[in-house]
């Protein structure tokens, strides 16, 4: 039943992909300077809400809806954080680069007003504080990991600060969220991290064998700029997403 289980995700997963494809050109026209508008967001919303569906994951928001767009900061699980957020609340996204590669998901992706950073590359950290500040200056939400990669959900990395410096040169707020997948027992589920170097398909391949999983998205107290610097502000949202995700002391 495993195996059936998988075939018939994955091939729900593959229809979803060419219809993402389908309604990206359909729609293009209301993406304007890479920002989509308010029906495009609405849209994509109820599209990422569906994916999550597909995959059986259930999704669960908790928390305070925000008063105002900014810039969404969170723990860093899996590739199906960014569905998952994009589910919760209309979002925008920053992605490494190497994702505009991907078939048919990095055409998707920067048509869709992701933003890209080349990571390792001299300038790159400045073209991606321009292009996020950009679009932030639309009054959207923008999506970012500041620990950088993934982890395995039971512990939490060391915030980069550089680009929390588009948030402060737009003067926007930052809405940290915390993202945990469980299992039917309440307890972290393994199966979902997307981590050491794996690879993408055999991630997807494992995750689509899963069953039911839920997925909470602990939406917290907004964090105003009110003059921090960017270090002070990374520092801030790393301590509410490290002590809201019930993480164990540090050493």
């Amino acid at each position: 039943m495993t195996f059936l289980r998988k075939i018939f995700r994955l091939s729900r997963l593959i229809i979803f992909l060419f219809a993402s494809v389908a309604v990206t050109l359909f729609y293009k026209s209301e993406v304007k300077d890479g920002i989509p508008n308010t029906r495009y967001f609405i849209r994509a919303q109820k599209l990422m809400a569906k994916l999550c569906r597909i995959l059986h994951l259930n999704l669960v928001v908790e928390g305070q809806q925000p008063e105002r767009n900014g810039l969404l900061v969170s723990n860093h699980i899996s590739w199906v954080d960014i569905p998952v957020v994009g589910a919760a609340l209309p979002s925008l996204f920053l992605s490494k680069a190497e994702v505009k590669s991907w078939p048919l998901i990095g055409w998707v992706a920067k048509s869709n007003g992701t933003v890209f950073i080349a990571r390792g590359k001299q300038g790159a950290a400045d073209r991606a504080k321009a292009d996020l500040a950009h679009t932030l200056s639309h009054d959207v939400n923008v999506l970012l990991f500041p620990e950088g990669t993934t982890t395995d959900g039971t512990y939490l990395r060391k915030f980069h600060p550089r680009l929390f410096a588009a948030a402060i040169q737009q003067d926007v707020v930052i809405q940290p969220l915390t993202i945990r997948y469980e299992n039917a027992n309440g307890e972290l589920n393994n199966d979902i991290p997307f981590i050491d170097g794996q690879n993408i398909l055999g991630n997807i391949w494992r995750i689509v064998g899963v069953k039911n999983t839920t997925v909470r998205v602990t939406l917290l107290p907004q964090i105003p700029i009110n003059g921090l610097a960017r270090k002070e502000i990374a520092q801030q949202a790393r301590e509410v997403i490290h002590t809201a995700l019930q993480l164990p002391p540090e050493n």
